[in-house]
């Protein structure tokens, strides 16, 4: 039997038996026991509360998901709802983990080969992140996922795996018996303006041109140096990110915030005495960038037909398409057509490694990915 996937959705039921209900009527629909069931929501709904209720109904079956910035509901719009999936199918096998500490993390035990896909949700905010990527390289298989939160709140996502769950750390789940292709793309380009990273420590940059980066932004774009501090210019300033060119390519970095000094907050350490681009976004370019992602991973499925897509897309995306918020989707919806599920939302940075590579996967600042499950 093939992979069998089925979506339900809802917007309205916060309750701790939210979910319960939305997997019910999946199991009436699905006919059979799910291998695994994935759940997404936006920031309204307590993921890890729901775990009990489902526990009893489903028994052991593996639960993995997180709370995204913004959901997409059926239609495309950013929604506040609750996404359910559940996964069935002959020889697919699944185990789901959550955990806030890499000292909890035995990679050994969980990783369990080659051919087995790995579902990520990532604390945005966690420090050392490139530890993180480490860990998370020791995988052999493909990998996507996201770095997720609400940073302009400093509020964590709540993540589960498995039977627990809880507010920020990592959650994993490691499929086998499932093909996945994916793409990836981004409508941003550098501004022509370069700048020197003059000073940095981990995830923070604190110094451009040597000055601060609010200073910098100021100059650049308008408005005062404080403003880039404070709401909303804080985290608009993701729509600018830096890009570093390395082998005629764009490595991005894009900021989760201004800090109250004027630094920038990233998720990725940006060393210092690189020379950065300033990009910026195309809207126009937003959407071919999702058709071609599209297209490129429907066609790497030649003849088989995928069963559930996911969409997973940079948050400054959401800025820059505030007037016209189902766009996106639609545009991936058109190459796929309307009889695969879309699951997904905005996040800070998709997270990707296609099967193959060994090295750790990659964060895609400002970038949106479709993968396709089947």
């Amino acid at each position: 039997m093939a992979l069998k996937i089925v979506r339900e959705s809802t917007r309205w039921d916060r309750t701790p038996e939210a979910a319960t209900k939305l997997v019910h009527q999946g199991l009436t629909r699905l006919g059979q026991t799910p291998e695994a069931v994935i759940l997404l929501s936006s920031q309204e709904y307590n993921l890890p509360a729901m775990l009990p209720a489902l526990r009893v109904l489903l028994g052991d079956v593996p639960v993995w998901g997180g709370t995204l910035r913004q959901i997409f509901g059926e239609d495309g719009r950013p929604s506040r709802s609750l996404e359910v999936a559940l996964l069935a199918g002959e020889g697919v096998k699944a185990r789901a983990r959550w955990f806030t500490d890499l000292e909890q993390a035995e990679p050994q035990a969980f990783f369990p080969g080659e051919t087995s896909l790995l579902l990520t949700l990532l604390d945005a905010q966690l420090p050392r992140m490139p530890r993180w990527m480490r860990w998370l390289a020791q995988h052999q298989g493909p990998l996507l996922g996201a770095l997720v939160g609400n940073v302009a709140y400093m509020v964590p996502p709540l993540l589960c795996g498995g039977s627990r769950g809880g507010g920020g750390g990592a959650a994993l789940l490691a499929l086998q018996g499932v093909r996945v292709h994916m793409a990836w793309g981004t409508g941003w380009g550098s501004s022509g303006l370069l700048t020197e990273v003059t000073e940095s420590r981990a995830e923070w940059v604190s110094r451009l041109d040597g000055e601060p980066p609010a200073q910098r932004l100021a100059a650049w774009l308008g408005r005062s140096e404080r403003e880039w501090t404070r709401p909303p210019l804080r985290e608009l300033a993701r729509l600018y990110p830096l890009a570093v060119e390395r082998e005629g390519a764009f490595t991005f970095y894009a900021p989760l915030a201004v800090e109250t000094d004027g630094g920038l907050r990233m998720s990725q350490p940006l060393r210092r005495g690189e020379k950065a681009h300033l990009m910026v976004g195309s809207a126009a370019e937003c959407l071919e960038a999702a058709r071609r992602a599209a297209q490129q991973a429907l066609e790497a499925f030649g003849a088989h037909r995928p069963q559930m897509a996911l969409l997973l897309v940079d948050w400054a995306w959401a800025h820059l398409f505030w007037a016209h918020p189902h766009d996106v989707y639609r545009a991936v919806q058109q190459v796929l057509g309307e009889g695969i599920p879309i699951l997904g939302g905005y996040t800070y940075g998709p997270l990707a490694r296609p099967a193959g590579e060994e090295e750790a996967p990659r964060v895609l600042d400002n970038h949106l990915l479709v993968a396709l499950l089947g």
